[in-house]
């Protein structure tokens, strides 16, 4: 029961943390910003390194672990095969069905004049 009590506390100062955040203007977009900012304008290579890892591990890339599906390939062959999947539904061309419109035969007539003209010009 003392668990209970004790984690229902932790949630409500937590809480209070966060609108204590919020009330001063840091929100989840300014932390990231920040953590860009570093990263992309920091002159020691080091401190780029370290900003780039916790953009990592906040997504829950820094480490490497297999998952449970029954692939053995890994996660880079799920991102492989995803990668191509993607690719194989962008090369598939739609199907339809092509009309092409009845010319008239003035304006065939007109063609072939302008093609017999077109033949003279070069030679």
């Amino acid at each position: 029961m003392a668990e209970v009590y004790r984690t229902l506390d932790k949630l409500a100062i937590r809480r209070e943390y966060h609108e204590a955040l919020l009330r001063h203007g840091v929100d989840l977009d300014t932390i990231v910003k920040g953590i860009k900012n570093v990263a992309e304008f920091s002159f020691d290579n080091a401190v780029k390194l370290k900003a780039y890892q916790v953009l990592l591990k906040s997504l829950g890339l820094d480490e490497y672990k297999e998952s449970n599906i029954e692939d053995k390939g890994g996660w880079e062959e799920i991102i492989k095969l995803a990668t191509e999947e993607e690719k194989n539904k962008k090369l598939k061309a739609p199907e339809y069905e092509v009309i092409e419109p009845i010319v008239p035969i003035d304006v065939k007539n007109r063609q072939e004049e302008e093609k017999k003209i077109g033949e003279g010009l070069y030679e």
